[in-house]
């Protein structure tokens, strides 16, 4: 923590004597500002093991992504000139991390720091979750990035499940780390007895969100779904993969977000097959393989395990909503 806070003082000075160089550079803020701070958290940027700069996504690059020890981006960064609105680039950011299935975006112009959780099912707004200024209270501007400090980063989203989403932020963040750090509320991870569950437990099913069960699916982890958790805290029972995208059709139906108006939905580029639609029969003119009935429209659920978790994005994503608020429930998992 000293060294953190020497290191947040010296960029305090570097800040006032150089502001006007560096509200004009973004590079420059770079390289004297942000990449500073990171590697006093830990976050070596010279070590494409710990961090990648320019991390590739749909429509551009994100500025740094945070690695964990697999190489999964833990949280992504983006950083503007010293001054620089942070709010232009909030959105862009977001979603990059919906995309990648990183549940947590931070913007900075070196000065200013934001740390948003991304798969909140609310507004951008209301997805921030942690703020602090080095131009203000130093020791106050680092108890709050601490947040970001690796270790604890690494112990509380490496291979552990998001805490579940009925838990309040009162029951999350009573108790103290052992660590030393903060509460842990003020970091990106879980607290109490659920952080101390292996994965895959058999007492409590493990909770992952639906673009990180996608991704595990994808490189070949078995996983037997048995619930699926909605944005409402509502829990649903599953037996077979294709009752999750069943599930999050109907909760999607119901607050109407998923219409008539919404429809045909297909996938990208697919001229042959409709995902949704008022009625089961594919442009080809052939009927729905397997279909399911969800109010007055009808889902085309035949597809493989990877191919229904694809469907069931698109299909959040058609109606405006974050896959990310979306949780799979599960209680065996193995290689």
């Amino acid at each position: 923590m000293n060294e953190l806070i020497e290191v947040a003082r010296a960029l305090h000075s570097r800040i006032n004597e150089h502001r006007s160089a560096l509200s004009k550079s973004e590079t420059l803020t770079r390289y004297a500002l942000v990449d500073p701070f990171l590697k006093a958290l830990g976050w070596s940027t010279d070590d494409p093991a710990k961090v990648v700069p320019e991390y590739p996504a749909t429509g551009g690059r994100a500025d740094y992504a945070l690695l964990s020890d697999k190489g999964r981006p833990l949280v992504m960064v983006e950083a503007k000139k010293l001054g620089e609105s942070l709010e232009k680039g909030e959105i862009q950011g977001i979603q990059y991390c919906l995309e990648k299935g990183t549940l947590y975006f931070v913007i900075t112009d070196g000065q200013r720091w934001r740390v948003y959780e991304t798969h909140k099912a609310v507004p951008v707004k209301d997805k921030l979750v942690i703020s602090f200024d080095l131009g203000g209270s130093i020791p106050d501007a680092c108890r709050k990035a601490l947040a970001l400090w690796r270790p604890g980063v690494l112990e509380n989203l490496l291979e552990v499940a998001p805490p579940p989403l009925s838990a309040s932020k009162d029951e999350s963040s009573q108790g103290s780390s052992s660590s030393g750090l903060p509460d842990p509320d003020l970091r990106l991870g879980i607290s109490g007895e659920q952080a101390k569950k292996p994965y895959g437990s058999t007492d409590v099913p493990t909770w992952l969100p639906l673009p990180e069960i996608i991704e595990r699916v994808r490189s070949g982890v078995k996983i037997s779904p048995q619930f699926v958790k909605l944005p409402d805290n509502s829990t649903k029972t599953v037996t077979y993969w294709w009752h999750i995208l069943r599930e999050i059709a109907c909760w999607l139906h119901e607050p109407g977000g998923l219409t008539e108006r919404s429809c045909p939905i297909r996938r990208p580029k697919s001229t042959k097959r409709y995902l949704v639609a008022t009625k089961p029969i594919h442009p080809s003119g052939k009927k729905f393989v397997a279909g399911t009935r969800v109010g007055n429209l009808h889902v085309e659920t035949h597809a493989s395990a990877l191919g229904i978790l694809g469907n069931t994005k698109l299909v959040i994503l058609h109606v405006g909503s974050d896959p990310s608020s979306f949780h799979v429930g599960f209680r065996s998992l193995r290689s």
